[in-house]
């Protein structure tokens, strides 16, 4: 019996072996790729894919870098401040000047500036004065920025006086426009190249604007002036209401002379 079943085994196991047979892997197709049709690489497909970028939405945000003691560029300025980073804490680097007298400097700090943590906001209360030394060996270049609130980068004035003699005449030298409307972050430069003197330099800044406008100033520098400089002496007569404010103003500082001594420090706003 047991060799009877032993022989049946046999028999299906032979019968189960055949050419149909089929084993994993699948076999590969023999017949060569159509060449009409160009093959497809889903690996780059997919990876152009991930590699999309969603919409980030608006800016939150921007980060800026700022050095606490101005423009570092501008090692050789003659400026005694031209960052304001030292000013308006009973210093005497610069003063402003309102119908009343001597006043607080409007301060602003960050990303408001332009160079340096400290600038200065100017409207139309009060003119600004600063005070700044000579290179008696060369001509000098004064030049400094301010950010406009329209288009027009004339709203802005600035005048250069001998801290001596302080003669104010109509045709005092004047900072000039380098262009007539500002930058794309609504910033103006203006300069002006003065000939060789022994004396200081004061800067006498003001602005003509409407009520609740404000001005920027920041990075007035004053240096000597290289061989290829332009001498920018083109003067404009000074309009007789800023004359006027500019010899009212800077008695002050003909009594006292040197930096405008106060008699207690300024309250920082």
């Amino acid at each position: 019996m047991s060799r009877r079943i032993a022989t049946l085994l046999a028999f299906a196991l032979l019968a189960g072996c055949s050419d149909e047979t089929r084993v994993n892997p699948a076999p590969v197709r023999s017949s060569a790729p159509d060449a009409s049709i160009p093959p497809t690489d889903a690996g780059a497909d997919v990876a152009a894919e991930a590699s999309v970028v969603p919409e980030a939405g608006p800016r939150k945000r921007e980060v800026l870098h700022r050095n606490p003691f101005g423009n570092p560029q501008a090692a050789s300025n003659l400026m005694f401040d031209g960052d304001f980073e030292w000013s308006g804490m009973g210093s005497g680097m610069w003063a402003g000047f309102s119908n009343q007298g001597e006043v607080d400097l409007v301060l602003e700090t960050g990303g408001l500036c332009r160079s340096g943590l400290r600038c200065v906001a100017l409207d139309r209360s009060y003119d600004l004065y600063g005070y700044g030394t000579r290179a008696s060996h060369s001509a000098v270049k004064a030049s400094m920025w301010a950010r406009v609130p329209g288009s027009d980068c004339g709203v802005v004035s600035a005048y250069v006086t001998s801290l001596m003699s302080i003669v104010i005449s109509t045709f005092t030298p004047q900072l000039l426009a380098e262009t007539e409307a500002p930058d794309a972050a609504g910033w103006c430069r203006y300069s002006v190249v003065l000939p060789q003197k022994d004396d200081g330099v004061g800067l006498y800044i003001t602005a003509s604007l409407e009520e609740g406008e404000t001005v920027i100033v920041d990075e007035v520098v004053i240096a000597s002036a290289d061989g290829l400089s332009p001498m920018k002496l083109d003067p404009k007569p000074m309009p007789e209401d800023v004359r006027g404010r500019m010899e009212r103003n800077l008695a002050v500082h003909r009594r006292n002379r040197w930096f405008g001594v106060r008699s207690e420090p300024p309250e920082v706003r």
